[in-house]
């Protein structure tokens, strides 16, 4: 029911030209909550925040990169085929 409901929302929100404003986006919210409008710059903001938070992330090489992903090709691949 509240699917429906939020794709409803959604819709009435992009007929009514919110799509379309640069300032702002309609998100998505979790637990059915439905659309949340957010300013651009907040979303951009907060989001560089959390992507530069090094308790969260943290910066790789490449072959750093390659070997992670090699490891996990191959453990994949020994899943599969056992």
């Amino acid at each position: 029911m509240y699917v429906g409901l939020t794709i409803l929302v959604i819709n009435r929100e992009e007929h009514c030209g919110l799509g379309d404003i640069a300032s702002v986006r309609v998100l998505t919210t979790d637990k059915n909550l439905g659309p949340a409008l957010l300013s651009t710059e907040w979303v951009e903001k907060e989001t560089l925040r959390h992507l530069s938070d090094t308790k969260s992330y943290t910066k790789v090489t490449e072959d750093d990169w390659l070997f992670r992903r090699q490891k996990v090709l191959e453990t994949r691949d020994k899943l599969v085929n056992s």
